[in-house]
């Protein structure tokens, strides 16, 4: 993909995911890309605080960018995907998450995927 600002990009274009739909609650769906070894650590961390994957990543998130807790937890769900070892995970983030990580992507040059992966890591790491 070309090196275009974030809002020029074809919306949900590309395997880095992408966000597809706007909820009527504000929620937009956002697809996440995991590897299976950190889609594991996210699954284990997840059933230790009792949430789903959608929320552990929202939570992870919110602590990265330093944003204000909500207390309704994130609707989502993952896919296994076939032979390449990855997941996709669909999740549901408030406007200021998907500004904060799409910004981040940008500045950083990276995908909003491997931005998240890296949340969640360092999320579950801190607790375990």
């Amino acid at each position: 993909m070309r090196d275009v600002a974030p809002s020029k990009r074809r919306e949900g274009a590309g395997p880095r995911g992408g966000d597809t739909t706007v909820m009527a609650s504000g929620l937009r769906r956002t697809t996440v890309v995991f590897f299976e070894d950190d889609f594991r650590l996210a699954l284990s961390c997840a059933e230790l605080r009792q949430v789903t994957i959608a929320h552990l990543v929202r939570l992870a998130l919110r602590k990265m960018f330093q944003l204000e807790a909500r207390e309704e937890p994130a609707a989502g769900g993952s896919t296994p995907t076939a032979a390449s070892g990855l997941r996709r995970v669909t999740v549901y983030l408030y406007e200021e998450e998907r500004v904060a990580l799409r910004r981040k992507a940008f500045e950083e040059e990276r995908s909003a995927s491997d931005i998240v992966r890296e949340a969640v890591r360092a999320y579950c790491g801190e607790e375990e």
